[in-house]
């Protein structure tokens, strides 16, 4: 068995010795039972599929639509789930300024100011707004801001994702670390994978 680390996951591979094709697959499963029964809800596909092709496949069997507000992954998100060609995933859009941000919300400026000092209950505002808005069963929105600076090139982010849903909202928040394009990378697949863990619990 062997691992490969990248950015936002880490892929398996089972390898087996055997005297017949039909032995080592039979190791090979077995390994692979194993390691679902150790990770668990962490994988999120085999072989060559990928998180935001299994989510797209999640959103259609349930029938369930998704627009996407992004203030500081650049539209990474939206372009992942783009790929796809799902018709489950109906806009995406970005905002990476203030004056886009309230824009979007239709607030004052005073408002907005207030409501911004709340880092999680404004990203919970944009995904809920994003699901009002674009009229779709859930509103996904990641939000995050520079929290220092720690060496040449390297700042620490404080990241914030809201899954606005029927029933309600979900939050997650983490503080990142590293180059902003890895940082903006590792957010685009947090805000996916709270996603997906949502969706599976809709089976």
């Amino acid at each position: 068995m062997g691992t490969l680390a990248s950015i936002g996951d880490i892929r398996i591979r089972i390898t087996a010795k055997a005297q017949s094709p039909e032995e080592a697959s039979n190791l090979i499963q077995k390994m692979e039972q194993e390691i679902r029964k150790r990770v668990g809800v962490l994988i999120y596909g085999v072989d060559n599929e990928t998180l935001h092709g299994n989510i797209a496949r999640e959103l259609e069997r349930l029938n369930l639509t998704l627009s996407v507000v992004e203030t500081y992954t650049g539209g990474i998100i939206s372009q992942k789930l783009s790929s796809t060609g799902s018709t489950s995933f109906v806009q995406g859009v970005v905002l990476p300024t203030e004056a886009s941000q309230k824009g979007f919300l239709s607030l004052s400026s005073e408002i907005f100011n207030s409501l911004k000092e709340d880092s999680k209950r404004f990203t919970d505002s944009l995904a809920q707004k994003a699901l009002n808005e674009f009229k779709t069963d859930l509103g996904l929105t990641m939000f995050g801001k520079i929290a220092e600076k720690q060496g040449e090139g390297e700042y620490r982010i404080e990241t914030y994702y809201s899954l606005s849903t029927s029933t309600g909202i979900e939050n997650q928040e983490y503080s990142l670390g590293g180059e902003l394009w890895m940082v903006r990378e590792r957010a685009s697949i947090i805000a996916l994978d709270m996603l997906r863990k949502y969706l599976l619990k809709q089976t």
